[in-house]
């Protein structure tokens, strides 16, 4: 049995970080707490500038098109743009470039009997581009023909590949004809369908398809439609946004934002304390952090830290093109692999909470998470299970290292990962090796990150993160986004998983209408996943944002949505600065 390497967790932490680090105060108590938002102050007056700072340098203020979808564009792509729908602070829908939510009651969503279906959208009548420019039908048309289109690097086609044709009627109004029922047809938000103006990308998209994701228009000379327009971006530094004065919801209160770039988070909470910036945007939360921030702004007087749930589920994805061993395609080492890991142990050393140790895209505390998970297989932390299932599959611990060996071959396994994420890779790796995995690190640079090719080619297993919902694990696992020349290497599915069975159980979800269905099919995608293991899930890292007590009015996410993803800045035309 190796008892000499069996790992208990109390060992394992203090092997890891110390025993200091088990006892460290962090996060618990604050996971699943609303924010308290300081009372609106009398007398705050409009104008001034709003300094914000991003936890990274965006490639582009379109996530969904061209860059990385994630990270600090998706919380400035609701200052400077907007689409059919957002959610706000509750994750309820609420319309933004149209007048009202499709309905079945209005007749504005009809569902035939052969499955198709209709939404009609009837856009507001004073949205304009920063440019001028009015928005048209023809926009919405165009954007739909590039969401479709699959020379065109988007991330996701999750719903553009349900609609089947667009057309107008009328200057006002907007008709999709959908290929198939989808339950959320109602609520397409910026990363469903990116809203983009014809009149000055259409000319490209047609002449040089290839060439879109290069275009200028994506950072600095970007025009949308949202509250604040660019007015200048320094590379390596800030980006200037300006109000725009005719925005369809009028105004905003504050008359410029300054975004700067801040990776460092000491760094940033310097800025934050001194003045220097005014809010930090959603970022992975840090406990030292976390604890300090809580001791300096313990009663409120200072500012508000808000730690909001959700922000990402880190997963380890297994490749499934030519794996270095090729046995990883075997279930049964895929399980073992899930087996030796002490999720709550994971979580406890990253986050300082062990509650967020989970499987599934929900949070174990969650009240849903025992009707997904159903009858689906678990895997507690078992190391002698995981054993046991190496030895099913053909591997010994017979070499002179007490490395698993079979027929001559070590079980070298690869565990790589952005520099974001190097500490739970340690601690993974660690697992692993404790029940034999002769396992190598490798954390890509910064210049490594961004190439899109090579981090799809990684031999092993990646762990990442994702948005926890089951948009982010359809992106994650369908077939058609594997990174590939024809999407310039932009699909998510870095893993090059493939199922029909699996896919199909995606599709079902979102085309069920009724929601009492739709609950059984996601326990099926659940038992599914926690079979077959195309991904296996470990735990949620919480993010922190913090707001200086003069910023009123930005009310943070406190809910996560069923389809879309939660934004900070989701009502950042009614922000207002003392």
């Amino acid at each position: 049995m190796h008892e000499s390497t069996l790992l208990t967790r109390r060992r394992f932490l203090t092997a890891i970080l110390g025993t200091a680090a088990t006892a460290a105060c962090g996060i618990p108590d604050a996971i699943m707490r609303r924010p308290v938002l300081s009372d609106r102050v009398q007398g705050v007056a409009s104008g001034g500038e709003l300094v914000v700072g991003v936890e990274q340098e965006p490639r582009t203020l379109v996530p969904t098109i061209g860059g990385v979808d994630g990270g600090a564009s998706e919380h400035l792509l609701d200052m400077v743009h907007q689409a059919f729908v957002t959610y706000d602070d509750r994750a309820q829908p609420i319309p933004r470039l149209v007048r009202e939510l499709p309905s079945l009651e209005r007749g504005t969503w009809r569902v035939h009997e052969d499955g198709t279906m209709e939404t009609v959208w009837r856009l507001r009548d004073n949205v304009f581009w920063h440019d001028g420019e009015p928005l048209t039908p023809d926009d919405i048309v165009f954007s739909c023909r590039v969401f479709s289109d699959p020379s065109t690097p988007v991330a996701s086609r999750r719903v553009a590949r349900l609609i089947d044709a667009v057309e107008s009627p009328d200057p006002s109004i907007v008709v999709m004809h959908w290929r198939s029922r989808y339950a959320f047809a109602d609520q397409l938000t910026s990363f469903d369908l990116t809203i983009l103006p014809s009149h000055l990308l259409q000319a490209t998209f047609e002449l040089r398809r290839e060439g879109m994701s290069a275009h200028p228009y994506w950072r600095d000379e970007f025009v949308g439609l949202g509250p604040y327009r660019v007015s200048r971006w320094t590379p390596g530094s800030s980006i200037q946004l300006t109000a725009f004065d005719r925005y369809f919801l009028g105004r905003p209160h504050i008359d410029s934002v300054s975004v700067r770039f801040l990776p460092d988070d000491n760094t940033a909470m310097a800025a934050i304390l001194s003045g220097e910036i005014d809010m930090l945007l959603p970022r992975r939360a840090v406990l030292g952090i976390v604890r300090s921030m809580r001791e300096q702004w313990g009663n409120e007087s200072d500012g508000n830290m808000w730690i909001l749930p959700g922000y990402s589920w880190a997963v380890l994805a297994p490749q499934f093109l030519g794996p270095q061993p090729e046995e990883l395609q075997d279930v049964r080492v895929r399980q073992a692999l899930a087996y030796a890991i002490d999720r709550g142990a994971v979580a406890e050393v990253v986050t300082g909470d062990p509650s967020l140790g989970s499987d599934l895209w929900l949070p174990a505390i969650d009240p849903r998470y025992a009707a997904v998970a159903g009858d689906a297989p678990r895997y507690p932390y078992d190391p002698d299970r995981a054993r046991d299932l190496f030895r099913e599959a053909g591997w010994r611990r017979e070499a002179v290292d007490d490395v698993l060996v079979k027929q001559g071959q070590r079980f070298q396994l690869e565990l790589a990962a952005t520099a974001e994420w190097e500490r739970p890779v340690a601690v993974v790796a660690e697992y692993w090796r404790n029940v034999g995995v002769d396992v190598k690190e490798n954390i890509f640079s910064f210049t490594n990150a961004l190439d899109r090719q090579g981090r799809a080619a990684y031999s092993g297993v990646e762990l990442t993160g994702a948005v926890p919902s089951l948009a982010a694990l359809d992106s994650r696992l369908q077939g058609a986004n594997v990174p590939a020349p024809e999407n310039q290497w932009l699909g998510t599915n870095r893993g090059h998983y493939s199922s029909r069975e699996l896919e199909g159980l995606l599709d079902r979800f979102w085309i069920t209408l009724d929601q009492t269905e739709r609950q059984a099919v996601e326990r099926q995608i659940a038992a599914y996943l926690q079979t077959e293991l195309p991904i296996i899930g470990l735990f949620f890292y919480p993010a922190m944002a913090m707001a200086r007590v003069g910023v009123q009015n930005c009310q943070p996410p406190t809910a996560l949505p069923p389809a879309g993803r939660p934004s900070m800045t989701w009502n950042v035309h009614d922000c207002e600065k003392q």
